[in-house]
């Protein structure tokens, strides 16, 4: 199997095809010719790059002048707190935050997000080294935002740093590094050093709750949980956005609900009229998975004369 894929930087397209057996990738940079890139080598390299003041910056994100562009990096693999809540979405972000951290008192988390800034500003006082590929990361930056890795001028890679200090999980989007480290590797890595921050009570995890921290992950695995049934009942209306009348459809409709057979549909039909969609669980043969599935593609209306 081939990937191909448009990837487009700050005034440049790279159309991109990875090819997995070969480990190979292929470039045309703006109509350039050919060149056969290892997969690792799409990553570009700038030196001599520089943080730009910007009230929009945070631990894990933040403006930089690098090869004369002025772009909006987002770390790989690592998810700072909040430094302020403005919107629905940050304020969720925060709380799912906590939750991980173990931190009961969630609002305390944008102290953090300001420690996180802060150490980003002392790291990034002096020149240093972006890794990029040019790949979109999600955001409201007006510029875009690209995701990167960044070496300090004392050589040490920025999301371990944030992770080493307590001031960042290891979450989110990763990729091979510049070394050659995969990224399962480095991920494995990051949880390590997560581990030693938890010991020592290092930054955020100075502010967990130890006794709670199990009973907060498991909510935010119950939220996320209840996320992707919702997720799955929209993509499953979309699929099939007429709803059936269990009250009015004849045979052929009724075949057309998900898990709804010939003999279903005949006993839905024998059982008519039903008061609610829930009585459809009365009928030999649907049972509760039966009827998650069929909820969302049924209705209920008057019995046909």
């Amino acid at each position: 199997m081939i990937d191909c894929r448009v990837i487009r930087g700050v005034g440049r397209t790279f159309f991109w095809r990875f090819v997995p057996t070969l480990s190979l990738a292929f470039i045309i940079a703006d109509g350039a010719p050919i060149r056969l890139l290892s997969a690792e080598a799409n990553l570009e390299k700038i030196t001599q790059a520089e943080l730009i003041d910007d009230s929009n910056n945070d631990g894990d994100s933040f403006r930089i002048q690098a090869g004369g562009k002025v772009v909006h990096l987002r770390l790989y693999f690592v998810d700072c707190p909040e430094k302020t809540a403005n919107s629905l979405g940050a304020f969720e972000r925060i709380k799912d935050q906590a939750n991980y951290f173990g931190v009961t008192n969630a609002a305390r988390m944008v102290l953090y997000g300001a420690k996180a800034e802060e150490l980003v500003k002392q790291q990034l006082s002096k020149p240093f080294t972006v890794h990029t590929a040019w790949a979109r990361a999600p955001g409201a930056s007006s510029i875009g935002r690209i995701y990167g890795f960044i070496t300090t001028a004392d050589a040490k890679d920025l999301g371990r740093l944030l992770v080493e200090h307590g001031l960042a999980r290891s979450n989110g989007i990763g990729r091979r590094l510049p070394n050659g480290t995969s990224s399962d590797d480095f991920r494995m890595i990051l949880r390590d050093l997560e581990l030693s921050a938890v010991l020592k009570q290092t930054g955020i995890w100075s502010d967990s709750n130890a006794d709670r921290i199990a009973e907060l992950r498991a909510g935010v695995r119950a939220e996320k949980e209840k996320s992707n049934e919702l997720k799955k009942e929209v993509r499953r209306i979309q699929a099939s956005p007429r709803l059936i009348d269990i009250n009015a459809a004849d045979k052929s409709e009724l075949r057309t609900i998900p898990g709804i057979g010939s003999v279903l549909a005949d006993r839905i039909i024998e059982a008519r009229p039903f008061a609610s969609v829930d009585d459809l669980i009365k009928i030999k043969g649907i049972g509760p998975e039966t009827m998650k599935r069929i909820r969302s593609s049924v209705t209920l209306g008057k019995t046909k004369e």
